[in-house]
């Protein structure tokens, strides 16, 4: 750049220095000649090290933004020759708007840009590439399809909602560069006009139909969240609305950590939490949220009184009971938040797209379908509450037992179970019994050797029989409480219906095969192959096997065990193998 600037001084100082009487406009033609042919050599020679510039880079007689415009050749003072034109080679490019040289400027429009699917990176250096996107969004928006970076700029990319894919913002780069060929290009129109079939291409994204936000009554277990109704905007750019209603009340909340500074402001995010939107009247005017629909308005105002990174807004009357109403039925409102600087927020009216009404029925329907499953399960369980009430102590027991455990409540007949526990109560209260009395003739029988012993002497004797007698007592208190049945404490109760049980368990009598049926026929579908089918098909091969399961599992004489499950199936697919 030195260079060229040398040059052009070195041409003006000529030109100053040409006599009056002179024939100056030849002279002038060939400085402005050489001026040009200099200019043309510097740019050449700068080219590696000069900053990109908002020209094409193809244009090789454009100078980089800031070349000082050179002053218009001083006329003589004599004669009444015109004053000739400017050599048109020399003329610099116009100079660059400030927003393509602030990086942080053009880093914002980048990152939206990206966001929007457009192929830029996010450096802060506004190129040729950069100004390619520009153009293509601007020119796709409506806007003046200059490539400069600015603030609206900014604001318009972020205001832009993100598409479903990138295929849009190709589509709208390769529109842009259409709109943006030259008229006066008549081949190039020729080669691009054989290309009909891209004209329709932008109409076809359909799903946006199908787009909608959240709408949904809260399903979690908090109570202070029972009865509300929950309204999210999954899709609003840069603020997501997030609201509930309790019958009259509205109450919304804003993020603060997932809004963006507006250009140019700068802040530290604590300092304006722990600052001006500490409170409601922190600052004037007050921010606040406005919903319309239906000729309705409801103003929501910032109620925050606390150091949040969230805001919360309140609305309290009739109209936010209609809007619940309005919601219910599947129908739309806009939003729009004020006073929010010194954040990004959208200026004009954002839409809450509600659910279609048969969504919202569809998921009521789910829920109603749960609401009668538990109905059903809360009267099964008063119903068997209510037999079990009928049934002696150890049979109640045995009962509430086998419906507590899954295998047993698979497997058996748990009426079965209490109905027929007495029958083995017996058997179990005398093997009990029958130990003890065991234990209590051992006892007796070792102090009749002990005393027959001549290699103990009369104190040892005397010992160990009183230690043994004390054993005694003992084993007789146990059996004491065994034949007292009336008076069984809860351990002695349950250690004896166990006993009992284990015994019931193996009777066949209880059994019920249903269970076995279901268990073997799903896992038979899920491990079949065609090696083991013999000509048939899977559901044929594996109805048998859970038919002969089932069979195999009431005729059994075994309890229910993990080897019993792993043991019927496989003798029940072997029969059905052969």
């Amino acid at each position: 750049m030195t260079r060229l600037t040398a040059c052009l001084l070195a041409a003006f100082l000529t030109l100053a220095a040409i006599p009056a009487q002179a024939n100056w406009l030849d002279t002038l033609k060939d400085a402005a000649k050489e001026v040009t042919d200099s200019a043309v050599e510097a740019l050449k020679d700068a080219e590696g090290e000069a900053p990109t510039t908002t020209g094409d880079p193809g244009e090789q007689g454009a100078n980089p933004s800031g070349t000082a415009k050179p002053a218009s050749p001083k006329a003589p003072t004599s004669g009444t020759v015109a004053t000739p034109a400017a050599p048109t080679a020399a003329k610099p490019a116009a100079v660059t708007l400030n927003g393509n040289n602030d990086p942080t400027l053009v880093k914002a429009a980048q990152a939206e840009l990206q966001r929007l699917g457009y192929k830029v990176g996010v450096d802060g250096a506004y190129g040729p590439n950069t100004k390619k996107a520009i153009t293509a969004f601007q020119a796709s928006h409506s806007l003046t399809a200059d490539g400069n970076v600015s603030p609206d700029l900014v604001s318009a990319l972020k205001a832009a909602p993100t598409p479903m894919g990138t295929a849009t913002s190709e589509k709208n780069e390769m529109a842009a560069e259409k709109k943006a060929e030259p008229a006066a290009a008549p081949e190039k129109k020729a080669a691009a006009a054989p290309a009909p079939q891209q004209k329709a291409e932008p109409a076809a994204t359909p799903a946006k139909a199908a787009d909608y936000d959240r709408f949904y009554q809260y399903e979690g277990s908090s109570k202070q969240m029972q009865g509300a109704w929950l309204i999210i905007r999954d899709k609003a750019e840069p603020i997501r609305f997030y609201g509930e209603i309790r019958g009259d009340e509205l109450i919304t909340q804003q993020d603060l950590r997932s809004l963006t500074l507006a250009p140019g402001a700068s802040a530290d995010l604590r300092e304006l939490v722990m600052g001006p939107f500490r409170k409601t009247d922190s600052y004037t005017p007050p921010s606040i949220v406005i919903l319309r629909f239906d000729g309705e308005e409801i103003t929501a105002r910032n109620i925050s009184n606390g150091g949040s990174a969230k805001q919360t807004f309140q609305a309290k009357g009739p109209e936010v009971t209609k809007l619940l109403n309005h919601l219910q039925d599947g129908n739309n409102f806009d939003y729009r938040i004020e006073h929010f600087d010194p954040f990004i927020s959208p200026k004009e009216w954002a839409t809450f797209h509600a659910p279609p009404p048969s969504i919202a029925a569809a998921k009521q329907a789910e829920k109603d379908k749960q609401a009668a499953a538990m109905a059903a399960e809360k009267a099964e369980q008063e119903k068997k509450a209510a037999y079990a009430g009928t049934l002696t102590p150890e049979a109640k027991m045995a009962y509430e037992q086998c419906n507590q455990n899954y295998a047993a409540e698979n497997f058996y007949d748990c009426q079965c179970i209490a109905q027929n526990l007495e029958k083995y109560m017996g058997p179990q209260i005398d093997s009990s019994a029958d130990y003890w009395k065991k234990r209590i003739a051992g006892y007796e029988g070792a102090i009749e050797t002990n005393n027959a012993s001549t290699k103990l002497t009369a104190e040892r004797k005397a010992q160990l029989e009183k230690g043994i007698r004390q054993q005694i007592e003992r084993a007789k208190g146990e059996l004491a409480k065994i034949e007292d049945r009336a008076n069984w404490d809860k351990s002695l109760q349950k250690s004896m219906v166990q006993g009992a049980q284990l015994q019931l368990y193996k009777d066949p009598a209880c059994k019920v095969g249903e269970g076995m049926r279901e268990k073997e026929y799903k896992a038979c579908l899920a491990s079949a192959s065609p090696n083991i089918l013999k000509g048939k098909t899977p559901e044929e091969f594996c109805s048998c096997s859970a038919k002969t399961a089932a069979e195999l599992w009431l005729a059994s004489t075994e309890a229910y065990s993990s080897k019993v499950a792993v043991g019927i199936p496989v003798k029940a697919r072997t029969q059905c193998r052969n």
